[in-house]
């Protein structure tokens, strides 16, 4: 028997986030949130997103997207999750050296990724869900990669109990992704992020805020 699918609604505003298994079955809806993730990266500028990449993370991820009262996605995130098998996204950014950074923790870990939101409200119910998803599945720690110079995006996570990771100091650039500003392209260096069991934990508690919904 497979196990439920995380559905959390906010009554208060009629927003709802579900979880989306990244498979067959789902594949029409995962396109749609794939197309919904781009359209969002290059209205902030991005160039160089590349799905044939992209893909390799689906083997080990899931998504997460809220929808309003009218059917629109508002939000979206995907969780990775490090396997024996995969590298997390900031393990194929480089240094400035030409490096890569390998990962070594002790305890189960998860990236947050392909982050998207046109609506504040729908944060919290957001965070919420992945979080309790990730906090039921075992995922002891959190990474993420911020574009400094996306101050919106950076005053989100330091709310949602991210951090600057002091092991994983040195910001990673990818040579294909970046902007293009007076005609010459850069590419964009990510800071690393990490957030601790003790705030995904909170998160994860603030699922028992909305209406669990039957998938």
């Amino acid at each position: 028997m497979k196990p439920k699918l995380l559905i959390y609604k906010n009554p208060q505003n009629e927003q709802t986030c579900y979880q989306l298994p990244i498979d067959e079955e789902h594949g029409e809806k995962v396109r749609l949130i794939k197309d919904h993730i781009v359209a969002s990266f290059s209205r902030q500028g991005y160039e160089g997103y590349s799905l044939e990449i992209d893909k390799y993370y689906d083997l080990f991820s899931i998504y997460f997207y809220v929808e309003d009262s009218t059917g629109g996605v508002v939000a979206t995130l995907r969780i990775t999750q490090k396997t024996k098998d995969n590298a997390l996204p900031f393990e194929a950014g480089l240094k400035n050296d030409g490096t890569k950074y390998a990962l070594k923790e002790k305890v189960k870990v998860g990236d947050v990724n392909s982050f998207t939101f046109n609506s504040y409200q729908a944060l919290p119910l957001l965070f919420a869900t992945a979080s309790r998803y990730a906090h039921e599945d075992g995922v002891r720690k959190g990474f993420c990669l911020l574009d400094d110079a996306a101050a919106r995006i950076k005053k989100i996570y330091l709310s949602a109990g991210f951090d600057y990771s002091k092991k994983y100091n040195e910001k990673i650039f990818f040579p294909t992704f970046g902007k293009t500003e007076n005609g010459i392209f850069n590419p964009t260096y990510w800071s690393i992020m990490e957030i601790s069991h003790e705030n995904i934990c909170g998160h994860s508690k603030n699922a028992d805020k909305y209406l669990r919904v039957a998938d």
